[in-house]
């Protein structure tokens, strides 16, 4: 509930103020996501990278395009958060399934934009403690 905001928004919103070095933190950290999620971790180092070029040539994309984009590679990042479901069964519902994490996403990019980087991460923190200490008292094993 806490460890996942504390890597998730510096990786996904850290680098939406555009700076250099925020850039760079984000690819860095994002490598810890490789092991298990690999396929929309590449695709997330890809995006930091090109971002970093586009910043060094003084060439940056519009920021709501870096809020959308991250929100997105944050949905798709959260798709293994459905391991036993059968994505090519069912791939119709696979919007609905992350469609959450991309509004979320979009919260916590305006959150960390207008308040900061430790409220993203408290956000982030009680939204998870909320769906969690529910699931866990109520599950049945």
């Amino acid at each position: 509930m806490v460890f996942a905001p504390l890597i998730e928004e510096p990786i996904f919103r850290l680098h939406l103020d555009l700076k250099k070095s925020h850039i760079w933190w984000s690819l860095g950290l994002s490598v810890l996501l490789i092991s298990e999620i690999w396929y929309p971790a590449v695709l997330l180092m890809l995006y930091l990278i090109f971002l970093q070029i586009r910043v060094s040539q003084n060439n940056p994309p519009s920021q709501k395009i870096v809020v959308y984009v991250s929100a997105v590679l944050f949905a798709l990042i959260h798709m293994v958060n459905f391991k036993e479901f059968d994505y090519s069964q069912y791939f119709y519902w696979v919007p609905f399934l992350v469609g959450i994490q991309f509004w979320i996403g979009l919260v916590l990019s305006y959150i960390r934009l207008n308040h900061g980087m430790k409220w993203a991460i408290a956000f982030h923190a009680v939204y998870n403690a909320v769906l969690v200490i529910p699931a866990v008292y109520f599950y049945e094993a």
